[in-house]
């Protein structure tokens, strides 16, 4: 819940974020299944002098809303599904797949705090979705090394908007703990 004031407008907002999964009993390979939904608040009119956007925060997180990184938590219903498998020691494969509507049709897209794609309320509600593998290696202690790969099959919302090109990603990303 968000409650409070920005700009002289009253702040009136939430979200949520459920995730069930299971790891199969296999001890080598450790399969895990596991579902997730997120939702968070958009504005219902951005004229009517409260504030309903749930603001994240620090928005730029990577992985929370699919591999691609286009979305983040604000005006989003977002339901994913997938499965995580070690493949040996120090190194795991998971592949998931993404589904994203708005939860305001009023409200647009968000990104890094800001509307990127605004909707009038006619173009529909369902943003599009996306498939993702991953694999995360850990080749020492104190090193993660992952690497992504994100598809983005558009929606009726950003067909309609305009935006109806599909959109890949590939992400390196190296951790070093000291």
């Amino acid at each position: 819940m968000q409650r409070g004031w920005q700009a002289n407008e009253p702040i009136s907002a939430w979200a949520s974020h459920l995730v069930v999964g299971h790891t199969l009993p296999d001890a080598q390979h450790r399969p895990r299944l596991f579902v997730e939904f997120n939702r968070a608040t958009g504005d219902q009119n951005p004229r009517d002098g409260v504030h309903g956007a749930f603001d994240p925060l620090f928005p730029g997180s990577h992985d929370k809303f699919g591999t691609a990184d286009q979305f983040t938590w604000t005006n989003i219903v977002h339901a994913r599904s997938g499965i995580q498998y070690k493949v040996r020691e120090g190194l795991t494969l998971a592949v998931a797949y993404n589904s994203f509507w708005l939860a305001n049709r009023h409200d647009g897209i968000y990104s890094g705090g800001k509307v990127t794609i605004a909707s009038n309320g006619s173009q529909g509600t369902h943003i599009g979705q996306e498939a993702d593998i991953q694999a995360q290696w850990n080749p020492g202690r104190y090193t993660l090394v992952d690497l992504a790969f994100g598809h983005i099959f558009p929606g009726e919302f950003l067909r309609n908007t305009g935006h109806g090109s599909a959109y890949n990603c590939l992400f390196l990303g190296v951790t070093q703990r000291f």
